[in-house]
């Protein structure tokens, strides 16, 4: 969720061979669809009791990656810094943090500000963990003298890291809070598609809440769906605190471990 999250590429590619190994794929379509139509992939990997936690991880890691994505948005970029206060757009194109480059329009006016984007090649890389985003991104901001906030996001791009593990992905996010209080609720869906991970989509059944001064989530339930009507719940039970459990598809969830993030 927003509160800190261990990550690695290595983490990663266990977590799908491991799913690999418990559950397989499907090719089973009956999809959730949403707003944007983002739908449980036909390749969807069949969730079990055993890899529950390792799914959970996963989920919970692109959450986070699907999070930070806001900082494309170019607040600081030279393009912005010149803009005048009242209402206008400019094309952006600038360099990703560690090469490759993010392109297309910006718009800004006295309450509100806007992002539709272009990635290409767009690299964030450290000693630790690189990966490589392509695709499209759009974002919606606007906000109130009393500092409420709200936000959007979607997008549909494939990444790939520098171990080789790959595979897409797609998003729309939904936020409101307070830069006063640095309260928010959020509501996410998104799908993700690889040969490596099989595919899974996550949904919000109860939005989520916290702070993100404090970096952490006090209450909100995600759902994530795979094949053959398998789930799994992670419910915010208390302070960073989720409880996993899990649907084999008969409509009854069983508890199967409480992870803090």
């Amino acid at each position: 969720m927003r509160a800190s999250t261990s990550i690695s590429t290595t983490c990663l590619l266990s977590t799908s061979i491991l799913l690999a190994a418990c559950g397989g794929s499907s090719d089973d379509s009956n999809s959730a669809t949403n707003k944007n139509n983002i739908t449980l992939p036909s390749n969807s990997v069949v969730l079990t009791e055993q890899n529950a936690r390792d799914m959970s991880n996963l989920a919970i890691v692109q959450f986070e990656m699907i999070d930070g994505l806001e900082t494309l948005t170019p607040s600081s970029s030279p393009q912005k810094a010149s803009l005048p206060s009242y209402a206008t757009t400019v094309t952006v194109n600038e360099a990703c943090p560690s090469g490759g480059e993010y392109t297309g329009t910006f718009a800004s006016d006295t309450n509100s500000e806007s992002a539709n984007l272009t990635l290409t090649q767009c690299n964030f890389g450290t000693l630790e963990f690189s990966f490589t985003l392509d695709g499209a991104l759009n974002s919606l901001e606007s906000w109130d003298f009393d500092g409420n906030y709200t936000r959007s996001a979607d997008g549909s791009l494939d990444i790939l890291f520098a171990d080789q593990l790959s595979y897409n992905f797609s998003f729309e996010m939904d936020e409101v809070g307070s830069t006063f209080s640095y309260e928010y609720n959020l509501d996410i869906t998104f799908a993700m598609s690889g040969e490596q991970i099989g595919g899974f989509l996550v949904t919000t059944l109860q939005t989520l809440q916290g702070n993100y001064l404090l970096d952490t989530v006090t209450d909100g339930i995600l759902l994530i769906e795979g094949g053959q009507g398998s789930q799994v719940k992670l419910t915010v039970v208390a302070l960073n605190t989720i409880e996993i459990e899990f649907n084999n598809g008969s409509g009854t969830f069983s508890y199967v471990d409480t992870i803090f993030l």
